[in-house]
């Protein structure tokens, strides 16, 4: 008797719609998504100008040329492409030289600019800084609650399904107003049309955030990249060699660490 090694009628893994991939696709695309820890992740978007550099970078390019921008980024296949596309807008030149102190650190020998492409135009916009950060994700916790929900939504007439949790990371734009001390105002874009209500911490007027979110100057990586680069150490040419060190010495965080703070009881 022969045997068939026909194994056409077994089931064949689909990786495209494994949760993973399906997430993966989703963030690559700007597209709304739920992370793994449950959270609600919006889609990206752009909103009115909200530059506030001397240079005012965006205001070359309006509401709908700056989605446009957004849109051949985020169509893009991979981020793999869309990361050589970013690669090739930013330019590098000598920097302006000033006479080094001794004991101060090496001055930089070039400069980045940074561009966006609109056609065949490149605009020259300014990177933001790390250290004009404010430490926000401090400040929040101490004021608003980790997972109220709307005033809009609360009601027992409202389905489970309707109802809208606070979530620090799902919304955009927050607005507070002296004149109702105690309630926040929350919209998932800036500027958007829907807004969704939440009661604070206390009835209080709020003092605003001043502490810097990255006082080096520098924001963390992860602990486990800086420990996968470490390991190429052997294999690195001598004139690559000081940037090399300053990967492996930068500022790093550990994934064990709490995203949110606790709140008080």
């Amino acid at each position: 008797m022969e045997h068939s090694n026909d194994n056409s009628k077994k089931r064949k893994s689909d990786p495209s719609s494994w949760k993973r991939n399906v997430v993966k696709k989703k963030r690559k695309s700007g597209l709304s998504y739920q992370n793994s820890k449950g959270v609600l992740v919006p889609a990206k978007t752009t909103g009115p100008n909200s530059c506030k550099c001397n240079r005012e970078c965006m205001t070359s390019l309006s509401l709908d040329q700056q989605m446009e921008v957004l849109d051949r980024f985020l169509g893009l296949n991979t981020k793999d492409e869309q990361d050589v596309f970013l690669q090739n807008l930013i330019r590098r030149s000598p920097a302006n030289r000033k006479r080094h102190h001794e004991g101060q650190q090496p001055l930089p020998r070039t400069v980045l600019s940074y561009n966006v492409l609109f056609g065949d135009k490149t605009i020259e916009v300014k990177l933001v800084q790390a250290e004009t950060i404010l430490d926000f994700k401090g400040w929040w916790a101490r004021h608003y609650k980790k997972t109220p929900v709307s005033i809009e939504t609360c009601g027992r007439k409202a389905k489970k399904e309707d109802k809208v949790y606070f979530g620090i990371s799902s919304f955009h734009h927050f607005t507070y107003s002296s004149s109702s001390p105690g309630m926040l105002k929350a919209r998932n874009f800036i500027d958007g049309l829907v807004h969704h209500t939440f009661a604070l911490r206390k009835a209080t007027i709020l003092d605003l955030p001043t502490a810097k979110a990255y006082p080096s100057g520098k924001v963390p990586m992860k602990q486990a990249k800086v420990d996968d680069v470490a390991k190429l150490q052997p294999y690195i040419p001598e004139k690559y060699r000081p940037f090399f060190v300053s990967l492996i010495t930068w500022p790093t965080y550990s994934t064990s660490q709490e995203d949110e703070p606790e709140n008080e009881q």
